[in-house]
């Protein structure tokens, strides 16, 4: 059976490049308000352990949620409030690159869609994922960008695992070589310090 999905949408998207609510168009996804009560697990900035398959029987019990909001207003931290949200169980996404067009190569900046994708993915439900992807123009290039780390946090049994798998894909990525590779994929010229920006994720968790 198909993994329930819902969204908290902060109306804060352009509704017509809005990728969560081309999914709700689609009745992929179901919009709930941000009153409402969601007892699932909620991908979110607010998460304290990675979302990994030993959440999978709270999802198959009452289902997956993401928020839908804009990267430029969750880093003001105020206009965001995702801590008020009622629901109790906030996962952080690991390690994975962006493909939208807002933030594309950007590692940890993914949309409302690309998030439930690698959440679908990394859960298992990767037919459904690919459901998903289909819908959205860059889909497929996202999970071409991070079909290696998705397969291999799709293997860890719990946040735990996920931390020591995400530590090895970004020491590779410290690797000169490697990191010139992924820069020719996403066609960009600067380097990203994917050492620095592990540390910084590391920091705000504290």
């Amino acid at each position: 059976m198909p993994v329930k999905l819902v969204m908290y949408d902060f109306k804060q998207c352009d509704p017509k490049r809005c990728s969560g609510q081309r999914l709700a168009a689609r009745g992929l996804i179901k919009t709930i308000l941000k009153s409402q009560p969601f007892t699932g697990v909620l991908l979110s900035s607010e998460g304290t352990s990675y979302f990994s398959v030993a959440d999978v029987p709270q999802i198959n019990q009452s289902g997956l949620g993401v928020v839908d909001c804009s990267w430029n207003e969750i880093l003001r931290h105020d206009s965001v409030p995702i801590k008020q949200l009622k629901c109790k169980t906030h996962r952080l996404l690991p390690f994975l690159i962006a493909a939208n067009a807002v933030n594309y190569g950007k590692p940890m900046h993914l949309n409302c869609a690309e998030a439930v994708i690698a959440g679908l993915y990394i859960m298992g439900a990767v037919d459904q994922a690919l459901e998903l992807a289909e819908v959205i123009s860059y889909g497929g290039q996202f999970i071409k960008l991070n079909q290696e780390y998705l397969d291999l946090y799709k293997e860890c049994a719990d946040s735990a695992e996920i931390v020591k798998v995400q530590e090895g894909i970004i020491a590779r990525l410290g690797d000169k070589e490697e990191k010139v590779e992924l820069m020719e994929e996403l066609e960009e010229e600067e380097e990203i310090d994917y050492n620095a920006i592990y540390n910084k994720i590391q920091e705000e968790k504290q």
